[in-house]
């Protein structure tokens, strides 16, 4: 398996950096030695391994309705350090008619992806209607010739083969040639992987991005994935791969959704971990492949474009601070034919001559969190109340950065940003006031839009000191006043 951004960093894994109390002091001095060792790991040139660079993904049609604008679109995102990219490589679009293939609009995707230096995810699925139903063998015979042919055109530019797109909203189809069960998609699944592992070991299969379970508001689908795991899907995937869209209540990814099992996202991801861990008995990397919020004042589950812009950088932090590997936004442009419904305004940008806040608030994460950073505080990172937040990782310049915010109102806060302040940011990256303390510590103005705030970091030999702020508590933003509405 290649490395993944898992190996980004010593500081993902809690273990190492949070020895439980139960330890032996034999035990806890090697726990240090690890971190030392890790430490010093970071701080050499070569930290950062392969595929470590690409956490941030978006979603983009360049095989559909986007496929005349591919050559700009991959332009924009290269230009903005974004160069994972997710696609639908159809079979029906490929293939219509039996034993005829016709490669053209992959081809040109791919190669507009490969000028500006980005890593395709093509989604496999969509059969012809001489393909279905999924589960008659001929059909999958069939399945596996589309599988084997696409991957091995195009093995050697794309890595990552997601198997079907939200199948398990076809569980339940009361046609027939619709219908996959949970049985139907592990037979798929299965042959998939089997054919992709033939055609190069290092390519990797991804789980179907499952959709919100619709009988449990929403919530993170586990009962489809038990079905999964009961028909034997284990160990036919590299990846587990979710959607935990949240736009349908309109909210923010610290708010607890009090229906069902959904909660703040954080928790619905730690509830998908505990699952997985408890099937496999190990860590199972988990992908996000579609998040996002419709612009959308037509709809009732319309978001404001100023909250898309706000949430974007909260929903990606926690989901790194989670663990989770890669993230990919739904979507880049709106859908081009203009219609103000919902399903049509996820865009973070209207077309390619207009972008919404959103659009300039990810450019602006990436710069601050650039691609092969590290988390530093994988499990302390909020208080108690989950209202204030500060997720904290190491750049790869060397340089320790922060994104602070709240989810109420603008309060003054104390920080302790450890080294030499390089700088502190609005969520535009503007440079924003703050009063330096003279004793190590800044007041600023922390609120519902990222602040962000970049130190140099202390040198290995300061282990203590960043031992000591890994931990959390000892470095967390503390309120001195409000003083709402002032500033930003």
């Amino acid at each position: 398996m290649p490395p993944t951004d898992r190996d980004v960093s010593r500081f993902k894994n809690p273990q190492i950096l949070f020895p439980s109390d139960k330890e032996t002091p034999m035990q806890k001095r090697l726990m240090s030695l690890t971190l030392l060792l890790g430490l010093l790991m970071v701080f050499l040139p070569l930290r950062v391994r392969a595929d470590a660079d690409r956490p941030y993904g978006i979603c983009s049609h360049l095989t559909g309705n986007e496929y005349t604008q591919r050559t700009a679109i991959a332009a924009s995102l290269a230009e903005a350090n974004i160069k994972l990219v997710r696609c639908d490589f159809a079979w029906w679009d490929v293939e219509r008619s039996p034993g005829v293939w016709n490669y053209n609009k992959f081809d040109a995707a791919v190669s507009a992806a490969n000028a500006n230096g980005i890593q395709l995810l093509a989604v496999l699925g969509w059969p012809p209607a001489w393909g279905k139903p999924a589960n008659a063998q001929a059909n999958l015979l069939k399945w596996r010739t589309y599988v084997q042919n696409v991957v091995n055109r195009y093995k050697t530019s794309i890595k990552y083969w997601e198997i079907a797109n939200e199948i398990n909203f076809k569980e339940n189809k009361p046609d027939l040639n619709e219908r996959v069960t949970a049985a139907d998609y592990v037979g798929q699944l299965r042959d998939a992987y089997t054919v992709i592992k033939a055609i190069d070991l290092s390519l990797q299969v991804l789980f179907s991005g499952l959709a919100n379970n619709l009988n449990d508001p929403w919530s993170i689908d586990l009962p489809y994935l038990d079905r999964c795991y009961s028909a034997g899907c284990e160990g036919y995937f590299d990846a587990m791969n979710v959607h935990p869209y949240r736009w349908w209540t309109v909210s923010p990814p610290e708010q607890a959704i009090t229906a069902g099992n959904r909660g703040t996202l954080f928790r619905e991801i730690e509830n998908l971990r505990t699952f997985l861990e408890a099937r496999h008995g190990a860590t199972t990397p988990i992908w996000v492949m579609e998040m996002g919020y419709p612009t959308t004042s037509a709809d009732p589950h319309g978001t404001a474009e100023a909250d898309q812009g706000r949430w974007l950088p909260r929903t990606f932090l926690c989901l790194l601070q989670l663990g989770v590997e890669r993230v990919f936004w739904y979507e880049y442009l709106d859908d081009a034919k203009g219609s103000d419904i919902y399903e049509k305004k996820f865009g973070l940008r209207a077309d390619l001559d207009s972008a919404k806040s959103a659009w300039n608030t990810f450019k602006t994460l990436v710069a601050m969190r650039p691609p092969g950073s590290g988390c530093l505080n994988p499990t302390h990172w909020k208080d108690a109340a989950e209202t204030t937040f500060y997720a904290q990782w190491l750049r790869p310049d060397g340089n320790t950065g922060w994104g602070l915010w709240t989810t109420s109102a603008n309060s003054a806060y104390t920080f302790t940003p450890g080294g030499t302040l390089v700088g502190c940011y609005d969520e535009l990256g503007v440079n924003k006031t703050y009063t330096n303390n003279g004793d190590g510590t800044i007041t600023v103005i922390i609120g519902p839009d990222i602040t962000y705030v970049v130190a140099t970091s202390p040198g290995p030999t300061s282990v203590t000191t960043i031992g000591a702020k890994v931990m959390g508590p000892v470095n967390m933003p503390t309120r001195m006043s409000v003083q709402t509405n002032r500033g930003r």
